[in-house]
């Protein structure tokens, strides 16, 4: 069974702002969220995160002592993922089970790959182009496309044995959305879901 987790900012950012993307991915169907190293002890904050879920799952690293999983799974249930190792190849290249990506998705390609060249300063970002919609910098994945296009990409991946998919985007929350509205429902084959929580424009609330 495929599980698309979310991966969570790197950069410093408030309990609230956390709060809000766990719920946020929750609510738009993500099977999980990843929690980034080297903001705090990421047990305790998965810890606080699931206190505001209700089924979301939390990507850790696998060094957590068994004694902590032992007592998060007591409390919170089954949420608790240690992370396995995560492969960053195109599809024909994959060996492992699970893969870390970018994504910018979009109503269309036209408007995918015009973000691209504006993110990566790159106006020619096609010459990046590793595998279709797929781009390479340095050790950075990112798929690039219309919603369709980057839902094929990914089941690319799941024929050759990839369970797990590691995604992020930029803006963190506006990228989210865009995914989960478009690209999920394609996956998984439903309808799209309502918009009752919008997330907040440029990222308001990282400071606050």
């Amino acid at each position: 069974m495929t599980a698309v987790h979310w991966v969570l900012p790197d950069r410093p950012a408030t309990l609230k702002y956390l709060t809000h993307a766990a719920r946020t991915a929750e609510h738009l169907g993500f099977d999980g969220v990843v929690l980034p190293e080297g903001e705090g002890d990421p047990l305790v904050i998965a810890a606080l995160l699931a206190t505001t879920t209700e089924r979301l799952r939390f990507t850790v690293p696998a060094d957590v002592a068994p004694e902590a999983v032992a007592t998060f799974r007591h409390y919170a249930g089954e949420r608790l993922v240690l992370a396995t190792a995560i492969e960053s190849a195109s599809p024909p290249e994959i060996i492992g089970r699970a893969v870390r990506l970018h994504v910018i998705s979009r109503d269309t390609s036209g408007e995918a790959w015009a973000r691209a060249r504006r993110l990566f300063a790159e106006p020619t970002a096609s010459k990046l182009e590793v595998y279709p919609n797929l781009l390479a910098r340095g050790d950075v994945l990112t798929l690039v496309g219309g919603h369709a296009e980057v839902a094929r990409r990914i089941e690319d991946y799941r024929d050759h044995g990839v369970e797990e998919f590691l995604l992020s985007g930029t803006p963190h929350l506006e990228e989210a959305y865009s995914f989960a509205e478009g690209v999920l429902p394609k996956l998984r084959k439903e309808k799209p879901r309502g918009h009752a929580v919008r997330a907040p424009s440029a990222e308001q609330s990282l400071a606050s």
